[in-house]
């Protein structure tokens, strides 16, 4: 029988994939572990990811999502600008 994926699991999971240049697949787990857990360090990678691809609208969607996890963060005010 399989065991279980932790949060921190499929979070590296998702490194491998963005690490092998499945992007797809990475941000098809982040999304999952932001939906399901309010993961901090998937919706940052998210908004990595989104940056890299110019997509700054998705990105931005994902940095006002981490300033609602996360206010005390000043790096994403100055992310956001």
């Amino acid at each position: 029988m399989a065991a279980l994926l932790t949060p921190n699991d499929l979070l590296l999971l998702g490194d491998a994939y963005d690490q092998s240049a499945d992007l797809s697949s990475a941000e098809s787990i982040w999304k999952r572990l932001v939906a399901e857990e309010n993961s901090i360090q998937a919706c940052q990678r998210l908004a990595d990811l989104y940056l890299q691809q110019k997509d700054y609208a998705s990105a931005i969607s994902y940095l006002q999502k981490l300033l609602e996890l996360d206010p005390s963060n000043l790096h994403l005010y100055y992310q956001i600008g």
